[in-house]
Protein backbone atom coordinates (compact mmCIF):
# COMPACT_ATOMS: atom_id res chain seq x y z
CA UNK A 1 0.00 0.00 0.00
CA UNK A 2 3.16 1.93 1.09
CA UNK A 3 4.43 1.52 -2.54
CA UNK A 4 1.11 2.57 -4.42
CA UNK A 5 0.78 5.65 -2.36
CA UNK A 6 4.55 6.61 -2.72
CA UNK A 7 6.56 4.99 -5.25
CA UNK A 8 6.50 3.30 -8.31
CA UNK A 9 2.79 4.57 -9.29
CA UNK A 10 3.79 7.87 -8.16
CA UNK A 11 6.61 7.83 -10.38
CA UNK A 12 5.03 6.67 -13.22
CA UNK A 13 2.34 9.70 -13.09
CA UNK A 14 5.49 12.07 -12.74
CA UNK A 15 6.81 10.92 -15.80
CA UNK A 16 3.62 12.12 -17.54
CA UNK A 17 3.89 15.87 -16.20
CA UNK A 18 5.24 18.03 -18.66
CA UNK A 19 5.18 21.29 -16.81
CA UNK A 20 5.80 22.88 -13.56
CA UNK A 21 2.20 23.29 -12.65
CA UNK A 22 1.21 20.11 -13.03
CA UNK A 23 4.07 18.36 -10.98
CA UNK A 24 3.15 20.88 -8.18
CA UNK A 25 -0.37 19.68 -8.13
CA UNK A 26 0.81 15.67 -8.34
CA UNK A 27 2.96 16.50 -5.35
CA UNK A 28 0.64 18.59 -3.15
CA UNK A 29 -2.50 15.63 -4.24
CA UNK A 30 0.28 12.86 -3.24
CA UNK A 31 1.70 14.61 -0.51
CA UNK A 32 4.98 13.80 -1.68
CA UNK A 33 6.96 12.79 1.38
CA UNK A 34 10.51 11.84 2.00
CA UNK A 35 13.37 13.41 0.25
CA UNK A 36 13.42 16.91 -0.99
CA UNK A 37 12.48 16.97 -5.00
CA UNK A 38 14.29 18.68 -8.06
CA UNK A 39 12.22 19.07 -10.96
CA UNK A 40 13.03 20.28 -14.74
CA UNK A 41 10.09 20.48 -17.36
CA UNK A 42 10.66 20.67 -20.97
CA UNK A 43 10.18 24.86 -20.82
CA UNK A 44 13.14 24.62 -18.81
CA UNK A 45 12.03 25.88 -15.70
CA UNK A 46 13.28 24.60 -12.05
CA UNK A 47 11.31 23.36 -9.17
CA UNK A 48 12.52 22.62 -6.17
CA UNK A 49 10.00 20.76 -2.74
CA UNK A 50 11.45 20.59 0.53
CA UNK A 51 9.66 18.03 2.22
CA UNK A 52 11.55 16.96 4.72
CA UNK A 53 9.83 18.25 7.83
CA UNK A 54 7.51 15.53 9.96
CA UNK A 55 4.14 16.78 11.32
CA UNK A 56 2.91 16.10 15.16
CA UNK A 57 1.65 12.78 15.53
CA UNK A 58 -1.27 12.68 18.02
CA UNK A 59 0.49 9.71 20.20
CA UNK A 60 4.51 10.76 20.84
CA UNK A 61 5.64 6.84 20.54
CA UNK A 62 4.61 7.26 16.99
CA UNK A 63 7.78 9.70 16.42
CA UNK A 64 9.76 6.58 17.35
CA UNK A 65 9.09 3.58 16.01
CA UNK A 66 10.76 2.65 13.18
CA UNK A 67 7.58 0.40 11.44
CA UNK A 68 4.50 1.17 11.25
CA UNK A 69 1.92 -0.96 12.58
CA UNK A 70 -0.38 -2.97 10.15
CA UNK A 71 -3.33 -1.00 12.10
CA UNK A 72 -1.74 2.56 11.52
CA UNK A 73 -1.20 2.00 7.73
CA UNK A 74 -4.79 2.37 6.61
CA UNK A 75 -4.68 5.61 8.35
CA UNK A 76 -2.28 6.86 6.00
CA UNK A 77 -5.19 7.18 2.93
CA UNK A 78 -7.04 9.19 5.76
CA UNK A 79 -4.44 11.48 7.32
CA UNK A 80 -1.05 11.60 5.48
CA UNK A 81 2.20 12.38 6.86
CA UNK A 82 2.56 15.32 5.17
CA UNK A 83 0.30 19.00 5.30
CA UNK A 84 0.62 21.16 2.77
CA UNK A 85 1.97 24.28 5.24
CA UNK A 86 4.86 22.02 5.34
CA UNK A 87 5.76 21.73 1.68
CA UNK A 88 7.75 24.56 0.81
CA UNK A 89 8.17 25.13 -2.92
CA UNK A 90 10.86 27.19 -4.88
CA UNK A 91 10.70 28.11 -8.43
CA UNK A 92 13.99 28.72 -10.30
CA UNK A 93 15.86 29.62 -7.09
CA UNK A 94 18.29 31.81 -7.69
CA UNK A 95 21.36 29.78 -6.05
CA UNK A 96 22.94 27.72 -8.70
CA UNK A 97 23.04 24.43 -5.74
CA UNK A 98 21.05 22.61 -3.52
CA UNK A 99 21.58 21.00 -0.43
CA UNK A 100 20.00 18.26 1.45
CA UNK A 101 21.46 16.92 3.93
CA UNK A 102 19.87 13.98 6.77
CA UNK A 103 20.69 16.15 9.86
CA UNK A 104 17.28 17.84 10.49
CA UNK A 105 20.32 20.98 11.71
CA UNK A 106 18.22 23.86 10.48
CA UNK A 107 15.24 23.00 11.90
CA UNK A 108 17.01 23.76 15.53
CA UNK A 109 15.09 26.31 17.74
CA UNK A 110 14.70 27.65 21.29
CA UNK A 111 11.40 27.51 21.76
CA UNK A 112 9.04 25.07 23.85
CA UNK A 113 6.11 25.68 22.08
CA UNK A 114 4.38 24.78 18.61
CA UNK A 115 2.72 27.95 17.08
CA UNK A 116 1.20 25.94 14.62
CA UNK A 117 -0.16 22.10 15.05
CA UNK A 118 1.07 21.29 11.34
CA UNK A 119 4.48 22.89 11.85
CA UNK A 120 6.39 19.72 12.21
CA UNK A 121 9.06 18.19 14.45
CA UNK A 122 11.17 21.02 16.30
CA UNK A 123 14.40 20.10 17.51
CA UNK A 124 15.37 21.92 20.56
CA UNK A 125 18.94 20.89 20.39
CA UNK A 126 22.06 20.95 18.10
CA UNK A 127 23.84 17.58 17.61
CA UNK A 128 27.50 17.43 16.57
CA UNK A 129 26.62 17.19 12.48
CA UNK A 130 24.29 20.36 12.72
CA UNK A 131 26.72 22.46 14.86
CA UNK A 132 29.92 21.50 12.33
CA UNK A 133 27.23 21.89 9.24
CA UNK A 134 26.27 24.98 9.93
CA UNK A 135 30.14 26.37 10.91
CA UNK A 136 31.51 24.49 7.56
CA UNK A 137 29.00 26.78 5.63
CA UNK A 138 29.31 29.99 7.71
CA UNK A 139 33.02 30.37 6.80
CA UNK A 140 32.31 29.80 3.02
CA UNK A 141 31.78 32.75 0.93
CA UNK A 142 30.52 30.92 -1.58
CA UNK A 143 29.98 27.20 -1.98
CA UNK A 144 30.03 25.31 -5.15
CA UNK A 145 30.74 21.78 -6.12
CA UNK A 146 34.57 21.55 -4.46
CA UNK A 147 33.30 23.02 -1.28
CA UNK A 148 30.36 21.26 -1.24
CA UNK A 149 32.34 17.66 -1.68
CA UNK A 150 34.95 19.19 1.38
CA UNK A 151 31.65 19.52 3.35
CA UNK A 152 30.08 15.60 2.61
CA UNK A 153 33.43 14.52 3.40
CA UNK A 154 33.95 16.05 6.34
CA UNK A 155 34.99 14.09 9.85
CA UNK A 156 35.04 16.35 12.77
CA UNK A 157 32.56 16.13 15.47
CA UNK A 158 31.78 18.71 17.78
CA UNK A 159 31.12 17.58 21.86
CA UNK A 160 29.63 17.43 23.50
CA UNK A 161 26.42 15.97 22.20
CA UNK A 162 27.35 12.86 20.06
CA UNK A 163 24.37 10.64 18.56
CA UNK A 164 22.32 11.98 22.02
CA UNK A 165 24.96 11.38 24.26
CA UNK A 166 26.33 14.12 26.50
CA UNK A 167 29.56 13.33 27.20
CA UNK A 168 30.93 16.34 29.12
CA UNK A 169 31.65 14.46 31.84
CA UNK A 170 34.43 12.59 29.31
CA UNK A 171 36.16 15.53 29.83
CA UNK A 172 35.89 16.27 33.45
CA UNK A 173 37.57 12.83 34.24
CA UNK A 174 41.10 12.95 36.23
CA UNK A 175 43.74 10.82 34.23
CA UNK A 176 45.75 10.51 38.03
CA UNK A 177 42.47 9.05 39.80
CA UNK A 178 42.48 6.44 37.29
CA UNK A 179 46.34 5.35 36.40
CA UNK A 180 45.50 2.22 34.24
CA UNK A 181 43.52 4.41 31.56
CA UNK A 182 44.91 7.76 32.47
CA UNK A 183 46.87 7.49 28.92
CA UNK A 184 43.73 7.09 27.05
CA UNK A 185 42.04 10.38 29.34
CA UNK A 186 45.08 12.91 28.37
CA UNK A 187 44.78 11.76 24.47
CA UNK A 188 41.12 11.99 23.98
CA UNK A 189 41.47 15.61 26.02
CA UNK A 190 44.00 16.07 23.06
CA UNK A 191 42.35 14.98 20.72
CA UNK A 192 40.98 17.61 17.54
CA UNK A 193 37.72 16.17 16.80
CA UNK A 194 38.83 14.91 13.19
CA UNK A 195 38.11 11.08 12.75
CA UNK A 196 40.40 10.83 10.48
CA UNK A 197 42.24 7.49 9.49
CA UNK A 198 45.51 8.63 11.08
CA UNK A 199 43.89 9.93 14.27
CA UNK A 200 44.50 7.68 17.55
CA UNK A 201 42.27 10.03 19.09
CA UNK A 202 39.34 8.67 16.72
CA UNK A 203 40.24 5.15 17.56
CA UNK A 204 40.21 5.74 21.38
CA UNK A 205 36.85 7.36 20.85
CA UNK A 206 35.19 5.08 18.27
CA UNK A 207 35.98 2.45 20.41
CA UNK A 208 34.32 4.40 23.54
CA UNK A 209 31.18 4.93 21.83
CA UNK A 210 31.17 1.12 20.54
CA UNK A 211 31.22 0.05 24.21
CA UNK A 212 28.77 2.67 25.00
CA UNK A 213 26.13 1.02 23.19
CA UNK A 214 26.36 -1.49 27.19
CA UNK A 215 24.62 1.71 29.00
CA UNK A 216 22.76 3.22 25.76
CA UNK A 217 21.49 2.71 22.01
CA UNK A 218 21.18 6.45 20.95
CA UNK A 219 17.66 7.33 20.53
CA UNK A 220 15.86 8.40 17.04
CA UNK A 221 14.33 10.91 19.05
CA UNK A 222 16.52 13.64 18.27
CA UNK A 223 15.38 15.67 21.73
CA UNK A 224 16.21 12.48 24.29
CA UNK A 225 19.66 13.48 25.89
CA UNK A 226 21.69 10.66 27.88
CA UNK A 227 24.18 11.97 30.22
CA UNK A 228 27.01 10.01 30.30
CA UNK A 229 27.92 9.25 33.81
CA UNK A 230 31.82 9.36 34.58
CA UNK A 231 31.81 5.38 35.79
CA UNK A 232 30.03 4.38 32.41
CA UNK A 233 32.85 6.21 30.68
CA UNK A 234 35.44 5.10 33.18
CA UNK A 235 34.45 1.54 32.40
CA UNK A 236 34.39 1.82 28.60
CA UNK A 237 37.64 3.42 28.73
CA UNK A 238 38.92 0.04 30.55
CA UNK A 239 38.03 -1.90 27.80
CA UNK A 240 38.81 0.12 25.31
CA UNK A 241 42.53 -0.33 26.83
CA UNK A 242 42.24 -4.14 26.67
CA UNK A 243 41.28 -3.94 22.63
CA UNK A 244 43.32 -1.14 21.54
CA UNK A 245 47.31 -1.51 21.08
CA UNK A 246 48.68 1.71 21.95
CA UNK A 247 50.12 2.71 18.47
CA UNK A 248 47.00 2.14 16.41
CA UNK A 249 45.21 4.99 14.77
CA UNK A 250 41.62 4.68 13.21
CA UNK A 251 42.72 3.14 10.00
CA UNK A 252 44.04 0.02 11.43
CA UNK A 253 40.73 -0.71 13.15
CA UNK A 254 37.69 0.51 11.25
CA UNK A 255 37.23 -0.83 8.04
CA UNK A 256 34.89 0.02 4.96
CA UNK A 257 33.89 -3.79 4.08
CA UNK A 258 31.63 -5.25 1.88
CA UNK A 259 31.88 -9.05 0.56
CA UNK A 260 35.87 -10.06 0.74
CA UNK A 261 36.74 -5.87 -0.15
CA UNK A 262 37.72 -4.19 3.14
CA UNK A 263 39.15 -0.54 2.99
CA UNK A 264 40.88 1.46 6.07
CA UNK A 265 37.72 4.25 6.60
CA UNK A 266 37.20 7.61 7.85
CA UNK A 267 34.58 8.68 9.80
CA UNK A 268 32.95 8.42 13.54
CA UNK A 269 29.33 8.34 14.21
CA UNK A 270 27.80 11.70 13.81
CA UNK A 271 30.70 13.16 11.88
CA UNK A 272 29.15 14.45 8.51
CA UNK A 273 30.89 11.85 6.91
CA UNK A 274 29.19 9.11 9.00
CA UNK A 275 29.72 5.55 9.77
CA UNK A 276 27.53 3.35 11.43
CA UNK A 277 30.25 0.20 12.57
CA UNK A 278 29.94 -3.10 14.59
CA UNK A 279 32.73 -4.32 16.64
CA UNK A 280 34.14 -7.92 15.40
CA UNK A 281 37.25 -9.64 16.59
CA UNK A 282 39.27 -6.43 17.52
CA UNK A 283 37.76 -4.44 14.39
CA UNK A 284 35.33 -2.20 13.65
CA UNK A 285 33.48 -3.06 10.40
CA UNK A 286 31.36 -0.69 8.64
CA UNK A 287 28.40 -2.16 6.64
CA UNK A 288 26.78 1.45 6.56
CA UNK A 289 27.38 4.69 6.44
CA UNK A 290 26.37 8.39 5.18
CA UNK A 291 24.71 6.34 2.68
CA UNK A 292 24.26 7.51 -1.29
CA UNK A 293 25.50 11.06 -2.26
CA UNK A 294 24.83 13.45 -4.82
CA UNK A 295 26.03 16.99 -5.54
CA UNK A 296 23.73 18.65 -8.60
CA UNK A 297 24.81 21.77 -10.37
CA UNK A 298 21.58 22.96 -11.38
CA UNK A 299 22.79 25.86 -13.17
CA UNK A 300 25.16 23.71 -15.77
CA UNK A 301 23.04 20.56 -15.29
CA UNK A 302 26.09 18.37 -13.57
CA UNK A 303 25.38 15.74 -11.74
CA UNK A 304 27.82 13.92 -9.63
CA UNK A 305 27.57 10.90 -7.28
CA UNK A 306 29.15 8.64 -4.97
CA UNK A 307 28.00 5.16 -3.04
CA UNK A 308 29.85 4.12 -0.43
CA UNK A 309 29.90 0.41 -1.73
CA UNK A 310 27.65 -0.42 -5.43
CA UNK A 311 25.15 -0.24 -7.55
CA UNK A 312 24.57 -4.01 -7.32
CA UNK A 313 23.70 -6.18 -5.03
CA UNK A 314 24.80 -9.29 -6.87
CA UNK A 315 28.08 -10.72 -4.93
CA UNK A 316 29.55 -11.91 -8.17
CA UNK A 317 28.85 -8.33 -10.22
CA UNK A 318 31.43 -6.21 -10.87
CA UNK A 319 29.52 -2.86 -9.10
CA UNK A 320 29.24 -4.95 -5.75
CA UNK A 321 32.31 -2.96 -4.39
CA UNK A 322 33.15 -0.83 -7.79
CA UNK A 323 32.67 2.47 -5.52
CA UNK A 324 34.12 1.84 -2.54
CA UNK A 325 37.51 2.98 -3.53
CA UNK A 326 35.94 6.06 -4.65
CA UNK A 327 33.75 6.87 -1.58
CA UNK A 328 36.91 5.90 0.81
CA UNK A 329 38.49 8.79 -1.04
CA UNK A 330 35.62 11.02 -1.14
CA UNK A 331 35.48 10.86 -4.90
CA UNK A 332 32.61 11.12 -7.01
CA UNK A 333 31.25 10.39 -10.75
CA UNK A 334 29.72 12.58 -13.32
CA UNK A 335 26.19 11.20 -14.19
CA UNK A 336 25.20 11.23 -17.49
CA UNK A 337 22.28 13.39 -18.92
CA UNK A 338 18.70 12.70 -20.28
CA UNK A 339 19.76 14.20 -23.52
CA UNK A 340 22.29 10.93 -23.67
CA UNK A 341 19.50 8.31 -23.22
CA UNK A 342 17.09 10.00 -25.83
CA UNK A 343 18.13 8.35 -28.64
CA UNK A 344 16.75 5.32 -31.35
CA UNK A 345 17.98 1.90 -30.00
CA UNK A 346 17.16 -0.82 -32.00
CA UNK A 347 14.59 0.70 -33.34
CA UNK A 348 12.58 1.95 -29.72
CA UNK A 349 12.99 5.25 -28.78
CA UNK A 350 14.33 5.81 -25.07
Amino acid sequence: MLGKQFGFQQAYELSLCDNIDKVKKLLRRTQYSYLDFVCIDKYDDILFAHCSKERVKDDPKDHYINVLPQNKIIEIEKDLFYNNQNMVFLLNPECQYIVSVNQSPFMVTDTDTYDCKYKGLIYRRDNSRSKRAKDLIHSQNSIGVKELIEIQGDTKIIFPIIRGIDFTSLFKLDSNRYPSIGYLIEELKQWDGYAEKSSRGAAIFALLFERYKKYYRYSKNPDVIKIAEEKELVDCLRWVSKKLPKKYSLGDIQFLKRGKKKLPIAGIPDSLNTVRPYYYKGELIVEECSAFRMIVNLHDRISLTCHPLGASSNEDDVNYTSQMDMYQKNSYRKLKTMDNYKQYIKGYSI
